[in-house]
């Protein structure tokens, strides 16, 4: 009846970023696996891997970095 605050968005804050930046999950392992190569990394992560990390489980190194920098380099402020 009164006054409620607004509910919070749904969703992880990497869902949250990925719909701001209107990024699917194969979009953003194809700039995961761009940026891996750029740095000599050899490994690829597979295009449906972060769709796991959107039910909350966390990327390993060097994939937590590398998402970091993507994220951040396309919102144009560092992510932490």
């Amino acid at each position: 009846m009164g006054n409620r605050p607004p509910a919070p968005a749904a969703g992880t804050p990497l869902r949250i970023i990925l719909n701001d930046l209107g990024w699917t999950v194969p979009a953003l392992a194809r700039r995961l696996n761009a940026t891996a190569t750029r740095h000599g990394h050899r490994d690829r992560i597979d295009l449906r891997t972060p769709r796991r990390w959107l039910d909350g489980t966390h990327p390993t190194p060097p994939w937590d970095a590398y998402t970091l920098h993507v994220l951040g380099e396309a919102l144009g402020h560092p992510v932490t």
